[in-house]
């Protein structure tokens, strides 16, 4: 479906795209290898990693829920200026006398309810659902894969946006508000069985209100979304100091820096700059309102030379032209499909850096960034689609990092020794066959052992001998290196999370301000990991390394099928990229 049903591509490029897949040098988006075929066919949605939208209408979010559920990201602005363009809630009647209204059983029908209960609310008017054609809990869910949650967590958003909007009566949503119906529609498509439910949510450096989102104890539906503040300009050494000491004491890294302004200005001449107005949940990606990124990866091995990576970078670029001719987006307004037509963006990747630093120097990366652009226009000439407008990035990577076995995007290892975490829904036959064998596992935070719909397995890892880890390097290190890929490699950005030591918030947020021009997006955490509980990642010694590897079983999937008697593939659920690390 990818490549073999277009004449366009010249064999060469299909033989050698073949074997990269295989041999995971190269992955295309992660998206369409969990899509591809009736899904992806049906609706172009589901291949894209991410997207961006503003919340200024009722649409934006039935479009965040009909996104989410097609397993893409969401990332989104809830600005001041965006949500004044909401109209005021007048005073709503019950509408109990009213007949209910029959929800219809796929993403469409959910995301066809958000609409009409907003519209209804918007004309003072309370309006309520009748379920009954929705799949109980567990059933099988044919083409995207996974077990229907029943209709329970749609009814608990249903009431959540009722609540909301009586409370605002008289008056129109604030920023917060706008942001945790975005929250909210998170995560009941967490618990309704796709992969994962990605956001990150922009709002105005001002927004007192916003910058404490994340303050502890905090509703756990605001987890699930990256908090970023946008910067229009350089904000003064006074402006920057409170947002950067609100960011150090908060323990979360929240909220992070979105610097429009740099954003625009390093965008390339063949992009009309202006029209970026926002990012991805992982930052690497710069999106217009109503648009998509489109992702594929260069896997750096530890024995790659510069003519390796080149031809795997031709390789990586061809997939990303060939992804950006999927732009069939029926449910959607008709912006999203006239906006990826037009820039076509790509977002080639590196991942695995750390595995090789010293092939990481400006003149490879300028030699590669080169062959990104040349192979760009040669495919999208062939292929009859516009020359992208912006290419390269560095992505976090956390999926295709665990598959391919490499460093994740930009960063080092964790350390010598670690427990690596995962989520898994409770219904998943993977996860019931785990459990069985004995695989440590814990609830999601929460949520109880009776009933709980997520669980967090832990497993200990141990890293390549030699290689490099984030013990090993500081945070101006990180931050250089950060710079070396913003001048040489990325027309979009490099996604990093910086792991700052306590001594060094001071130098860090310096560097930060002086080379303020450059940063696109960036994150900061505690080394620690800050409060996360659970978190993706945690440092243990080696003693602790070995009891733990002793407690794990040598794991027998053949038992696989005692639990999965058809095909029910379920994915994770994962907290926000950066968020809550999954990135890393």
């Amino acid at each position: 479906f990818l490549i073999s049903e277009n004449k366009d591509i010249p064999e060469k490029t299909i033989a050698k795209t073949r074997k990269y897949l295989l041999e995971f040098s190269v992955m295309p988006s992660m998206r369409f290898l969990w899509a591809a075929g009736g899904a992806a066919k049906r609706d172009n949605t589901t291949i894209y990693n991410c997207a961006f939208a503003k919340i200024n209408c009722i649409e934006a979010f039935s479009e965040c829920l009909f996104i989410l559920m097609c397993g893409t990201g969401f990332g989104f602005s809830v600005e001041e200026e965006e949500v004044e363009k909401l109209p005021a809630i007048p005073a709503i009647r019950s509408g109990q006398d009213i007949e209910k209204v029959l929800i219809d059983d796929s993403k469409e029908g959910w995301a066809d309810s958000v609409h009409e209960l907003m519209t209804s609310l918007y004309e003072g008017q309370n309006i309520y659902f009748d379920y009954s054609d929705i799949r109980p809990e567990g059933a099988r869910l044919a083409v995207m894969g996974g077990r229907a949650s029943g209709p329970q967590p749609l009814v608990k958003l249903h009431d959540f946006i009722r609540e909301t909007m009586h409370n605002a009566q008289g008056r129109k949503l604030t920023s917060l508000e706008a942001h945790d119906i975005c929250n909210q529609i998170a995560e009941i498509v967490v618990v309704g069985g796709v992969r994962r439910s990605s956001q990150i949510s922009l709002s105005d450096l001002e927004s007192d209100s916003m910058r404490h989102a994340k303050d502890w104890p905090y509703p756990i539906k605001r987890a699930m979304a990256n908090n970023s503040a946008i910067y229009k300009e350089k904000p003064s050494a006074a402006e920057f100091l409170k947002e950067w000491g609100s960011l150090a004491l908060s323990g979360t890294g929240e909220r992070g820096i979105f610097n429009l302004s740099a954003a625009q200005s390093k965008a390339p001449s063949r992009r009309y700059a202006p029209l970026i107005q926002g990012t991805n949940p992982c930052g690497e990606i710069m999106l217009r309102d109503m648009q998509f990124c489109n992702l594929t990866e260069v896997v750096v091995r530890p024995d790659d030379d510069l003519d390796s990576l080149l031809d795997k970078v031709e390789c990586a670029t061809w997939l990303g032209v060939i992804q950006s001719t999927f732009t069939d987006f029926p449910y959607l307004r008709k912006e999203w499909k006239k906006n990826c037509d037009v820039e076509r963006l790509l977002g080639v990747s590196l991942t695995g850096q750390m595995d090789n630093p010293t092939l990481m120097n400006s003149e490879a990366l300028k030699a590669l960034k080169s062959r990104v652009l040349r192979i760009s226009r040669k495919a999208s000439s062939l292929l009859g689609v516009n020359m992208p407008a912006a290419t390269t990035c560095v992505k976090p990577s956390g999926t295709v990092s665990q598959l391919v076995d490499s460093a994740s995007g930009v960063h080092p290892r964790w350390s010598d020794y670690y427990i690596r975490r995962y989520r898994i829904a409770a219904r998943d036959p993977l996860f019931k066959m785990l459990k069985e064998q004995g695989v440590p596992c814990k609830p999601e935070n929460g949520q109880t052992k009776r009933k709980a719909s997520t669980w967090v397995l832990s497993f200990p890892v141990k890293a390549p001998e030699g290689c490099v880890k984030r013990t090993d390097v500081t945070a101006l290190e990180q931050l250089k290196h950060y710079k070396n890929l913003q001048h040489n490699w990325c027309e979009h950005n490099a996604s990093m999370t910086v792991y700052v030591r306590d001594e060094e918030w001071f130098e860090v947020g310096n560097w930060v301000y002086q080379n303020w021009d450059i940063i696109n997006g960036v994150s900061f955490l505690p080394y620690d990991s800050g409060l996360y509980k659970q978190a993706p990642y945690e440092e243990i010694d080696q003693r602790t390394y070995e009891s733990f590897i002793k407690k794990v079983p040598i794991i027998d999937y053949s038992q696989l099928s005692k639990f999965e008697m058809e095909d029910n593939t379920q994915g994770k659920a994962e907290y926000a990229c950066v968020g809550d690390k999954c990135d890393i």
